[in-house]
């Protein structure tokens, strides 16, 4: 840990408790001002929850400012975690880490949902200190807290603190990124298995691993081997259990893909290239009825379909390190496998070369730093006071 923090043996533990507690403090003031977005939504937006039994939220006995951090997929995870894949129809689309996590901490607080904020929030300001860390090892201090601010204030980040696995997952893929780093091999691939237990993408991980290998000098290739062999092994296995699993219960191993097209999404079961789905929103954009919430969602999705790409292009170029923005190009791409943007300004999040190459390219330029933060966060507080009001962000 004491390197993690960037921090040389010897010095001073102060140091390193004061940049964790600016972290936290920033973290608590970020997520303050969230939860003070579910106090004013009311008054911008009515409540029209979009999803599948809204009422189920109503259980917990939690205000509704607490209780929206859990609308959309959030109700099927609370499922997960009370019932198992069992619960109801199609909740086999969503990875298990989450949900055995919940329901763990559930054991001992009786609240599923408070068990579940508590447990993303956690992990979130766990990867928060890894973000910061893994940026100032790349570049320096300034550019940790540029580039943690560029975090914080992306247009989805509200989906890291509420009852989604996407804090989970950057925690696990951030730490992992360090172990590999450190060629401790096979704690990075015990990371990545939980990270493929938590999201179909963290199998994806596979090709940081092998590109990190790729860079090590023949010898310690010859002598680092089998602690590869058995990292990749185990990066795979969260994955396999969960197949063997929906093998055993439902006698279908991709039933968490084959479900996905049955969620009302526009998802494929078929593999669609990225030109037509392209070609697909272009269409949308041109016969859908304008200056609506679904025509702003629609333009989103595209947005981040299209300029995702064009950003990772320009990362390779400004060479951040070569394994992220490879596996980031992998993770973009696999959810457009399925003929649809849809979800996408989310998944960006699992890309940490898209999140960070604002803060590299604007780190000496000010005024425009700052105009594109202002931009981010005019985003992030329309997306969460539409995501707490019930309408569809990603």
């Amino acid at each position: 840990m004491q390197s993690f923090l960037g921090m040389k043996k010897g010095k001073n533990s102060s140091q390193r408790v004061i940049l964790v507690a600016k972290l936290f403090l920033l973290f608590v003031v970020w997520r303050a001002a969230l939860f003070g977005l579910g106090f004013i939504a009311p008054s911008v937006l009515p409540y029209q929850p979009s999803f599948a039994s809204p009422t189920a939220l109503l259980i917990y006995k939690m205000p509704i400012w607490i209780y929206s951090w859990a609308n959309f997929d959030g109700v099927h995870y609370l499922t997960l975690g009370r019932w198992g894949y069992n619960g109801a129809a199609l909740i086999q689309a969503f990875f298990p880490l989450l949900p055995l996590l919940m329901a763990t901490l559930n054991y001992f607080l009786q609240n599923l949902l408070v068990a579940g904020l508590l447990i993303t929030n956690g992990a979130f300001f766990i990867a928060l200190v890894g973000w910061f860390v893994m940026t100032k090892s790349l570049w320096n201090q300034k550019m940790a807290w540029i580039a943690t601010a560029v975090l914080l204030l992306f247009p989805t980040s509200f989906y890291f603190v509420a009852i989604y696995n996407e804090s989970i997952y950057l925690v696990l893929i951030i730490w992992s990124w360090y172990f590999v780093r450190k060629r401790h091999w096979i704690f990075a691939g015990l990371l990545g298995g939980l990270a493929a237990a938590t999201r179909v993408v963290g199998v994806l991980w596979l090709a940081v691993l092998l590109w990190e290998f790729l860079q090590l000098k023949p010898k310690e290739r010859r002598t680092q081997l089998p602690q590869l062999a058995i990292a990749l092994l185990l990066t795979m296995s969260g994955l396999v259990a969960f197949m063997l699993y929906l093998n055993q219960a439902f006698a279908d191993p991709l039933l968490f893909l084959h479900v996905q097209s049955q969620f009302g999404a526009g998802r494929s079961q078929s593999l669609i290239i990225y030109p037509q789905v392209i070609w697909r929103y272009l269409k949308i954009l041109a016969t859908a009825r304008p200056f609506d919430l679904k025509y702003f969602a629609y333009t989103q999705e595209f947005i981040a379909g299209t300029i995702g790409l064009v950003t990772l292009v320009v990362a390779w170029l400004k060479k951040l390190p070569k394994s992220l923005v490879i596996y980031s190009v992998l993770a973009f791409l696999l959810p457009t496998l399925t003929g649809t943007f849809s979800s996408m300004p989310r998944y960006l999040l699992s890309a940490p070369a898209i999140i960070v190459l604002p803060a590299v390219l604007l780190a000496k330029k000010p005024h425009w730093l700052w105009l594109y933060l202002l931009f981010s966060t005019i985003l992030l507080v329309v997306n969460t006071i539409l995501f707490i009001q019930g309408y569809w962000v990603a």
